[in-house]
């Protein structure tokens, strides 16, 4: 089954949540894990889009839209995805998760 490129294919999003199965110390663990991961994505795409804005990054880069705002948008919803499928029983659900 095909879905679009950065997305969570539908099989996996309508499966239940998967953090529901973890005792609290691995769920705690999991966030910490996200957090991390999270604030190092920010970081590196922040420093790529003064890089962006300055026209500093090299050519292939600028060209793959690396730093622009497209794909700091693609990543929040790569995030919210993943969240849905850690954390929601119903993809229609909204969640916030807080770390």
């Amino acid at each position: 089954m095909s879905h679009p490129k950065n997305s969570i294919p539908p099989e996996v999003a309508q499966a239940s949540p998967l953090a529901a199965d973890l005792r609290p110390a691995q769920r705690e663990s999991l966030l910490r894990a996200l957090e991390a991961e999270r604030r190092l994505a920010t970081k590196l795409w922040t420093g790529l889009n003064e890089m962006r804005t300055r026209s500093e990054l090299p050519n292939w880069m600028a060209e793959a839209g690396m730093g622009s705002y497209r794909q700091h948008d693609e990543l929040c919803e790569l995030r919210r995805g993943l969240d849905v499928l850690l954390f929601t029983a119903k993809r229609s659900q909204r969640v916030e998760v807080s770390i």
